[in-house]
C-alpha cells in the first residue's frame, strides 16, 4: 500500500461522503438478508421465471408458469430445489412446446444448473444494490 514518506501516513479517499484512509483496518462485511421460510419458495418461483424469461428472450407469462406448476402436483408458494430441478428436467419442454416456445438440450441443462445452484436465503445482486438505496 503506498505511504506518503514525509508524514508516514497512508493517503485519505472518499468513501461515500466521509473522508477515511486507506488503510484504516475497517473491511466491509457482506450482510446477509435474513428471509423468513414463508417466502423462500416464492423466491425460486421468481428465480426460475427470471431465468426461463432470460433464457427464452421473451417475457414468460407468470400465470401461465404458476398454473403449469399447479398441473404438475407442485405448489409455486412453496417450491423446493428438487421440485423446481425436477419440473425443468420433465414438464418444462411440454409447456413451452405448448406455449409455442423452445429451448435446446444445452440451454436446458444450463437453466437446470443455474437453479439449482440458487440459494433463495443469500440476497442476488439486485436486491444488494436496492438496499443501498
Amino acid at each position: 500500500m503506498p505511504r506518503d514518506t514525509e508524514r508516514g501516513q497512508l493517503p485519505l479517499t472518499f468513501v461515500g461522503r466521509k473522508l477515511r484512509s486507506l488503510g484504516s483496518g475497517r473491511r466491509r462485511r457482506t450482510r446477509r438478508v435474513a428471509f423468513p421460510d414463508r417466502h423462500l419458495g416464492r423466491r425460486r418461483f421468481d428465480h426460475l421465471h427470471v431465468e426461463l424469461s432470460v433464457a427464452l428472450r421473451v417475457a414468460v407469462s407468470r400465470f401461465g408458469l404458476w398454473m403449469e406448476l399447479h398441473e404438475c402436483s407442485l405448489d409455486p408458494e412453496h417450491l423446493t430445489q428438487e421440485g423446481a430441478i425436477a419440473f425443468c428436467d420433465g414438464p418444462l419442454e411440454s409447456y413451452l412446446h405448448s406455449c409455442g416456445l423452445s429451448l435446446s438440450r444445452r440451454e436446458l441443462r444450463r437453466l437446470s444448473r443455474k437453479i439449482e445452484r440458487f440459494d433463495p436465503t443469500v440476497p442476488t445482486p439486485y436486491e444488494r444494490f436496492a438496499a443501498l438505496s
